[in-house]
C-alpha cells in the first residue's frame, strides 16, 4: 500500500482532529439568513430586515431586534451582493410560485407563462420561480425568496397552505385562479361561463343525451366548469345526462402531459362499455378529450357522426386534429399578458390597494368535433 507522508491511507493518528479543528477554525460554515432565522424562531425577511435596518416590509419588535442583531453579530453575518442589492430596491425581480417542473409540460402553463414573462420583461422586471409541491411541507415555501419587487403565485387547489405562507411575504401578490381569499388579487379564466355557453351551444344542435366527463374535482379551474355544464344542463331540460368522473392524480404534483393522455383513454373506453351511450361527451379537460378522441377512433367511433365530443381548454393540438376539437378556450398568452399587467400595477402602487377581481373571458371554439345527432358536421352549431 503506498505511503503518504509516512502514513499509511486511511490509518487514523491523533493529529488528524488537530488538523480537521484547524480547518474549521479556518474556515467556518458560513451563516445564512436561514440558518440565522431557524435560531432565532423567525422568518427570514425578519433577519433580512434587521440586518438591512429597513422595516417598511416588516414588523419586527424592538425586542426582537436586539434578539436577531445579537446572532448577527455572533455569526458575523454579512449580506452578500444580491442582499445589498435588494436593500437598494435594484434588482426588480418578482418570484413565480409554481407547483413543479410538471407545471411546464401543460400547453396551456408553458403558453401563459412565456406571456408573463414576455410583459414583465418589457416593463424591466426580472423573475425566478420557486416550486412548492416539490418541498417536504408548506412551511418552506417561502424560505429564502429574494425576489424584492413582487410575487405570482398560480392557484389550483382551495385553501392550499402553500399560498398561506406566501402570503406572509410582504410583497405584492397576484394569484392566478379563483382565489377563495377574499384579501388577495387574483386573475382567472371565466370556465364557469365558458362551459355553460358551450353546453347551450351542444343542446342547440340537437344533444338531448350529454355525459360530462370531470376530472380532479378538488381543482378550482375543473370545478368552476362543472358547475357551468351542470347550471347548463339544469336548464336546457334535456332528456339525459350523466357524469363520468375520472380518478385525481395519486402525487402531490399534479398530473404530466402522459398521465392526462392516459386518463384520455381510460376515459374512452369507460364510454364504450356504457350500456347506453350519449351522443355527444363533454370532458373539463381538452388534453384528456384529445387523448380520447384518438381512442375512440382507433376503435372504429366516427366522431361527430357517432360520438360528438367538447371539452374546455387551450392545447395547442385541439387545432390540429381532424376532426378539430370544440371547445372553451382562451388566449393562453394573452392570459399571461393580463397577469402580468395586473401585478405590476400592484408592483407600481404608492401604497397598498385593494383587492381586485379579473375574470379572463372564454370564447366558444366550434370546430368539427361536434354534429346534430345523425347530421353533417356542416349544420352543427350554426
Amino acid at each position: 500500500m503506498p505511503h503518504l507522508d509516512g502514513v499509511r491511507s486511511g490509518e487514523y493518528t491523533p493529529e488528524d482532529d488537530r488538523a480537521t479543528e484547524a480547518t474549521r477554525q479556518d474556515h467556518p460554515v458560513k451563516a445564512t439568513l436561514k440558518s440565522i432565522a431557524r435560531e432565532a424562531g423567525v422568518t427570514p425577511m425578519v433577519v433580512w430586515a434587521v440586518a438591512h435596518d429597513d422595516y417598511t416590509r416588516v414588523r419586527v419588535s424592538e425586542q426582537r431586534r436586539k434578539q436577531v442583531r445579537g446572532l448577527l453579530e455572533k455569526h458575523n453575518y454579512v449580506p452578500d451582493a444580491t442582499a445589498r442589492s435588494l436593500a437598494n430596491r435594484t434588482t426588480r425581480l418578482i418570484n413565480l410560485f409554481v407547483p413543479s417542473m410538471r407545471f411546464f409540460e401543460v400547453p396551456f402553463q408553458q403558453q401563459m407563462m412565456a406571456g408573463l414573462q414576455d410583459s414583465l420583461a418589457s416593463g424591466g422586471y426580472r423573475i425566478s420561480f420557486s416550486f412548492f409541491r416539490n418541498q417536504s411541507g408548506a412551511e418552506d415555501v417561502a424560505q429564502d425568496v429574494i425576489a424584492d419587487a413582487g410575487l405570482f403565485f398560480y392557484y389550483g387547489s382551495g385553501n392550499d397552505p402553500a399560498l398561506k405562507r406566501v402570503r406572509d411575504l410582504p410583497m405584492p401578490l397576484l394569484v392566478f385562479g379563483r382565489c377563495d381569499d377574499e384579501d388577495v388579487s387574483a386573475v382567472y379564466r371565466d370556465n364557469y361561463t365558458g362551459m355553460s355557453s358551450l353546453v347551450r351551444r351542444i343542446v342547440k344542435a340537437g344533444h338531448n343525451d350529454i355525459l360530462l366527463v370531470s376530472s380532479f374535482l378538488g381543482d378550482n379551474h375543473n370545478s368552476d366548469g362543472r358547475r357551468g355544464v351542470l347550471d347548463a344542463v339544469a336548464q336546457s331540460g334535456i332528456e339525459s345526462f350523466d357524469e363520468l368522473r375520472l380518478a385525481a392524480p395519486a402525487h402531490r404534483a399534479g398530473p404530466d402531459a402522459l398521465q392526462l393522455h392516459e386518463l384520455g383513454r381510460d376515459a374512452a373506453k369507460r364510454v364504450l362499455k356504457r350500456k347506453r351511450r350519449p351522443t355527444a361527451a363533454v370532458f373539463l379537460s381538452d388534453t384528456i378529450a384529445l387523448a380520447a378522441m384518438k381512442e375512440f377512433q382507433e376503435r372504429g367511433v366516427g366522431i361527430p357522426d357517432e360520438l360528438s365530443v367538447a371539452a374546455n381548454g387551450t392545447d395547442v393540438g385541439a387545432s390540429f386534429v381532424t376532426p378539430r376539437l370544440t371547445r372553451a378556450t382562451c388566449d393562453a398568452y394573452a392570459a399571461g399578458a393580463k397577469c402580468a399587467q395586473a401585478l405590476l400595477q400592484l408592483v407600481r402602487a404608492s401604497r397598498k390597494s385593494r383587492p381586485s377581481r379579473t375574470a379572463l373571458p372564454m370564447k366558444v371554439a366550434w370546430g368539427d368535433s361536434v354534429a346534430a345527432p345523425g347530421r353533417d358536421t356542416s349544420s352543427a352549431g350554426r
